[in-house]
């Protein structure tokens, strides 16, 4: 009979469910997306004396360069350090 009146005061205890907000970071799941893309200069480290002539007109010598750069204010040292991708990066980076 102990057992019977054991089960019958847990069920009159109410139980109640909580729901704890997450206010700390590590509770919460995080998702990173990171993409990458072929730079020209990392495939063709030297396309910068090869591909633009003295007066800075830009002529691809290869079908992974692109069809054609925008002029950049400080001319061609603008790619210094900003190369564009290459057409394969582009194609990657799409998908």
């Amino acid at each position: 009979m102990e057992i019977i009146s054991k089960s019958a005061k847990m069920a009159n205890k109410k139980t109640r469910a909580t729901i704890e907000s997450h206010t700390t970071f590590d509770k919460r799941k995080t998702i990173v997306i990171i993409r990458s893309a072929e730079r020209v200069d990392r495939v063709f480290p030297e396309w910068l004396r090869e591909n633009f002539t003295d007066a800075e007109e830009y002529i691809p010598n290869d079908l992974n360069l692109p069809s054609f750069v925008l002029k950049r204010p400080n001319g061609i040292d603008g790619y210094k350090d900003d190369p564009p991708i290459t057409e394969m990066g582009t194609v990657l980076i799409t998908n």
